[in-house]
């Protein structure tokens, strides 16, 4: 990606959104109608000031473009930039990342005991403590003074623009490689045999309310398992019914999910019930487990179930 030296202030996001519709008629120009190019996005454009309202909505819209409107796409593409020597770095991949930690981090409450999330806020403080050629202090939170926000704005839309660029430069070189036939057939066929994460989201909802499940974090567990459910539906038959299909996979997955789930894990047990730690955790939770799925109840139910098993020496 291009270093604070590089970044040109004159970047506006109107340029780069066109570099994006241009991205879209060369998708659709090698598709020739065989897939769909990246969906129309309907939020509105980010505005140039104040500059963190700026920053954030940039954020917003790129996390729209990359993970709803052109997955698939963008997937595919920078698997080729990378084989096609394009990309060599990764950074295709790298900037996604970073769209989807800084929509996470300014968006969401964060559990920073979670090591993914803890993960996502350093890569965020990481990234704008380069921009701003600042240093991370051990143990102390970084985050922007009022006048960052301009220079924070600036090397995103810059690195927007890199990362628009470079997917049309591959999309240019896929169609002159010497297997093209053999990369847009496989290109095409993620397309048609594909969902959206939002779209695995709402049947993933539905199933959890039709199963009885709704204490299951499927968001998570969408998370965990959308290769998976995407592989599964690339290798059905080209009649199959990808709706249909996708319901019987999530299914599955929830079902499994939910016999090996409780809410009361190995802290509380620890913690809550004042079990020392050793094979009596373990026996512990495996009674939640069984008690959670004979009578589904909230976590300091099942708490107060197992203390007074622990209590009365039945456990």
């Amino acid at each position: 990606m291009p270093t604070t030296d590089e970044l040109h202030p004159s970047t506006d996001f109107p340029s780069i959104a066109k570099l994006f519709v241009d991205l879209d008629a060369s998708i659709c120009c090698v598709a020739k109608g065989r897939m769909p190019g990246i969906t129309s996005i309907t939020l509105r454009p980010p505005p140039d000031q104040p500059a963190v309202h700026a920053f954030y909505t940039i954020v917003s819209w790129l996390y729209v473009c990359l993970t709803e409107a052109g997955l698939v796409h963008f997937r595919f593409l920078a698997e080729r930039a990378r084989a096609l020597g394009v990309d060599s770095i990764g950074s295709l991949v790298r900037f996604r990342n970073d769209i989807q930690n800084f929509r996470t981090v300014l968006q969401h409450n964060l559990n920073l005991s979670s090591a993914d999330d803890a993960a996502k806020l350093y890569s965020c403080e990481k990234w704008m403590a380069e921009v701003l050629a600042r240093p991370l202090l051990p143990e102390k939170r970084f985050w922007p003074e009022d006048g960052d926000w301009e220079k924070l704005a600036c090397a995103l839309r810059q690195q927007a623009k890199h990362f628009a660029e470079i997917n049309l430069k591959t999309v240019e070189l896929v169609t002159k490689d010497e297997f093209a036939e053999d990369a847009v057939a496989q290109w095409i066929l993620r397309c048609i045999r594909c969902l959206p994460p939002h779209r695995f989201d709402r049947i993933a909802e539905e199933v959890a309310g039709d199963l009885g499940l709704t204490y299951l974090d499927v968001l998570k567990i969408r998370k965990a398992h959308f290769e998976k459910w995407s592989n599964h539906l690339r290798a059905l038959p080209e009649t199959a019914d990808l709706v249909r299909e996708a319901r019987r996979i999530v299914e599955k997955t929830l079902l499994a999910e939910s016999d090996d789930y409780s809410p009361v894990d190995g802290r509380d047990v620890l913690d809550k019930l004042g079990v020392k730690p050793g094979p009596s955790v373990a026996k512990v939770l495996q009674k939640g487990k069984e008690l959670f799925r004979q009578r589904p109840c909230n976590r300091d139910d099942l708490l107060k179930t197992l203390s007074h098993l622990i209590e009365t020496g039945e456990l």
